[in-house]
Parts: structure tokens; C-alpha cells; sequence
């Protein structure tokens, strides 16, 4: 069983590597220049001859030629392609975040043009050596596949174009973030029972070391829970999804006693990876938004647009966070509770994706004006009132930042109405924020 899991995760990893469309295409297309050769050889291209003599080439000359103007261009184009794909990175580290590029380049459409290059060159070499070989004559019915695949390649080509200059902008980049995080939140909604939380009190709980460092980035739900159920135990985590965990710190808490063998296994269901994906935990997501936010307000771009667009989607995916609770609670198939998974904190989630765009504001005004409507709509969002105490907190942090930027009395008046927005939310006097005045 130890080995049928290994390999699962093994497919898993190979399936999401960047090279396995390419590659299963490029073998897919070797497999058709086989089965060209076998039809070759029982007579298609005579058969063909006959009937549409116009798309066959008889003469060896041009066949060989033909072939050899395909591959060359097809690798001239690869050549290109790939250039461009790099210049595209390389732009979107230095304009964005690095963190952006794992989805750039696992993008499943460029993957599987790039892969379509590749085996196009294969086959057409493939034809080649066939007929160089000699056992299968001219072969006309390759070279028909040949043109009519170069032709494809053609006009993936423009499609490949239109995919990675789009890919780049900024736009295209924040909404497909957004995209992918409200998924995560989504899936964590629907693991909110309270009635697990209940049942956890009363458990005697047991630290677990991890015997592994790194960061853990997601956990094998199915792998975990078949260990769990044979001993009848529920498993709770220490660190939330995302953190760096040091060897042989306390990792997770069972409620009941695991022999060391069962101990390496659950080890084993959780995956250690350096990659920042938000396909993978949400937090991600929330963070490589507010680094292209922070990024837009350096002094080298000076692009407070794109920040504000950015705390746009912050505001709104923070609003879905705010109803789910800091646990996610994982049940087997009975509906018994095996798993709790711990998420940042609100408030954590507040300060790392708040404070650094307020550190980075300087003193644009648009921007402090921009977090303060961020907390509004976060209050008027708080239906039951139990963030509202936290979120005036951190507005009270964005009014004590845009006090020592506002260095006139229109950006104090519009501060301060924005301040009263705010205040207006509030149900109570403990939870309002004081205006600001030229100092």
C-alpha cells in the first residue's frame, strides 16, 4: 500500500511538471510517424496517388526538401518561442513579483503549443529517416502530415502570440489570482461544520514532531485519513498551511497514540515544497496580490492604479474570509472528524496584506483613501459585529500612517471623510477613529 501511495504521488507531481504536456505530445506524434511508416509501407501513398494526385509529391527531391524546410522552421520557431516566453518571465519577476511565475509557466495552453513544436520536429525527422533508410520509397503520405501539421503550427503560433501578451498584463495577472483564491475560499467554506469543533474538546491531545524542515504547502487528505481511521484518532495542526517548519519542532497533535511507523506515514501525507502557488493555499494568492500592489507603488513605477485595483480584489476576497473560521475540519466518509487544518489567523491576514501597502504609500493620499474604504466595506460586510473591533484596529493604523502624509487641508478633509465612513459603520463608541489635523 506504502508503494501504490508513492507512486500516486509521483504521477501527481509528474502530471503537474512543466514538461509533461510537451512531452506526451512529442511521443504521441513519434507514435503517428510510426503508424505512417506502417501505411506507407502497406501502400497508402499509390492508394492516394490515384484519387488526389494533387496532394501527393512524387519526386524525391522535393519531398526531402520539404521536409527539410519544415523541421527547420520548426525549430527557427520553437527557438523563438521559447525566447519570448523567457522575456515574458523575466518581465513579470521584475514588474510584479517572483512569485507569479510558477502560474505563467505551468500554463496549460502554452504547455501543450510548445509540446505541439516539439512533435512536429520529431515527426518530421522521423519521416526523414524513413526515407533516407529506404524501405518505404518516397513518402508522400508523410510529407502530406508533415505540411498539414506545419500548417497547424502555424496557426497555433498566433494563438501562442495573443496567450503570452496577454499573460503579461497586469490585469490578466490579478484577475486570474482572484479567480484561483476565491476557489480556495470556496472549497474552505464548505469545511466549516461548528459541530467538529465541538467535538474536539475533551480529546487528550499528543504533540507530534515533524522529522522534516521546509514548507508545508498542502496535506494528502485521502492518504491521512485511510491512517487515521485505522486507529480511530483525529489529527490537528500546529502550524498553518504555508509556514516553514523546523525539524523536530511540535508539527501536529493526535487524540490518540501512533507507533513510529504510522508517525513517518502521516509525515508523509503532508507536502514540502518551496513553490507559492495559490491554486494551492489561498494565502498565497492574498499575498502575491498585495506584492503586485506593493510593487505598483515603488518609486521606479509609481503605478498607484494598478495598487488600488489591487485593493480592490483584496477587499473583496478579505470580505469571504472574514465569515471562515481560522480551522478547516476534514471528515472521513462516515462524516467522523479526522483532520483539522489551521489557516492564518483574520488578523494576521489583515497585517500581511495591509501593512506593507501602507508602509509603501509614502504620502499618496489615493492610497490611504483606498484602505480606509478597504475597512468600510469590510465593516459593512461584518454582519454579527465580531470583527468590527479588529477591523477598526487596523484602521486606526491606516489613519495614524495617512496623518503623517497629509501635508494640506484637502487631502485632511478628504481623509477625514472617509474617516467618518467609517465611523458610521460603527454601533458603538468604543469603536470609533478620531480625525486628523494638519500637525
Amino acid at each position: 500500500m506504502t508503494r501504490s501511495r508513492h507512486q500516486g504521488a509521483g504521477l501527481l507531481y509528474l502530471k503537474e511538471s512543466i514538461a509533461f504536456y510537451p512531452t506526451l505530445i512529442a511521443v504521441g506524434l513519434l507514435s503517428l510517424a510510426i503508424l505512417t511508416a506502417y501505411l506507407e509501407i502497406l501502400g497508402a501513398t499509390e492508394y492516394l496517388q490515384e484519387r488526389v494526385p494533387y496532394l501527393i509529391v512524387t519526386n524525391g527531391d522535393v519531398t526531402r526538401a520539404i521536409l527539410t524546410t519544415i523541421v527547420v522552421g520548426m525549430i527557427s520557431l520553437t527557438v523563438f518561442s521559447f525566447t519570448m516566453v523567457m522575456q515574458v518571465l523575466s518581465r513579470a519577476s521584475a514588474s510584479f513579483s517572483p512569485r507569479v511565475l510558477p502560474g505563467l509557466i505551468t500554463h496549460r495552453s502554452n504547455q501543450k503549443i510548445l509540446g505541439f513544436y516539439l512533435g512536429v520536429i520529431i515527426y518530421g525527422l522521423a519521416i526523414m529517416m524513413t526515407e533516407r533508410a529506404g524501405a518505404i520509397g518516397i513518402p508522400g503520405l508523410g510529407t502530406l502530415f508533415s505540411v498539414l501539421l506545419a500548417i497547424a503550427s502555424l496557426s497555433l503560433f498566433v494563438h501562442f502570440i495573443h496567450s503570452i501578451s496577454t499573460s503579461i498584463q497586469v490585469e490578466s495577472i490579478l484577475e486570474g489570482l482572484s479567480q484561483t483564491t476565491r476557489r480556495q475560499l470556496g472549497k474552505l467554506e464548505g469545511r466549516q461544520d461548528p459541530r467538529y469543533k465541538a467535538a474536539l474538546e475533551g480529546k487528550q491531545w499528543r504533540n507530534i514532531p515533524s522529522d522534516r524542515w521546509g514548507f508545508v504547502q498542502e496535506i494528502r487528505e485521502k492518504q491521512a485519513i485511510v491512517l487515521l481511521n485505522r486507529h480511530d484518532a483525529c489529527m490537528r495542526m500546529l502550524v498553518p498551511l504555508g509556514s516553514y517548519v523546523v525539524r523536530n519542532s511540535y508539527f501536529f497533535q493526535t487524540s490518540r497514540e501512533l507507533d513510529e511507523a504510522t508517525r513517518r506515514l502521516m509525515m508523509k501525507a503532508f507536502v514540502f515544497h518551496t513553490g507559492e502557488e495559490a491554486d494551492i493555499n489561498y494565502v498565497q494568492g492574498l499575498l502575491q496580490i498585495t506584492e503586485i500592489a506593493v510593487a505598483a507603488l515603488s518609486a521606479g513605477r509609481n503605478d498607484h492604479g494598478t495598487a488600488i485595483r489591487a485593493m480592490a480584489l483584496l477587499s473583496d476576497l478579505l470580505a469571504e474570509r472574514m465569515h471562515l473560521a481560522d480551522e478547516e475540519y476534514i471528515p472521513n466518509d462516515k462524516g467522523e472528524l479526522r483532520i483539522v487544518v489551521v489557516w492564518p489567523s483574520f488578523d494576521d491576514l489583515l497585517h500581511m496584506c495591509l501593512g506593507p501597502i501602507r508602509n509603501h504609500a509614502g504620502r499618496d493620499t489615493a492610497v490611504y483613501l483606498k484602505l480606509l474604504e478597504v475597512i468600510r466595506t469590510l465593516l459593512l460586510l461584518n454582519g454579527d459585529r465580531s470583527k468590527q473591533g479588529l477591523l477598526i484596529a487596523h484602521g486606526s493604523l491606516v489613519v495614524q500612517d495617512a496623518a503623517r502624509a497629509s501635508t494640506n487641508s484637502g487631502d485632511v478633509i478628504r481623509i477625514n471623510a472617509g474617516i467618518a465612513a467609517i465611523n458610521a459603520q460603527t454601533d458603538s463608541p468604543e469603536f470609533q477613529l478620531e480625525d486628523i489635523s494638519l500637525s
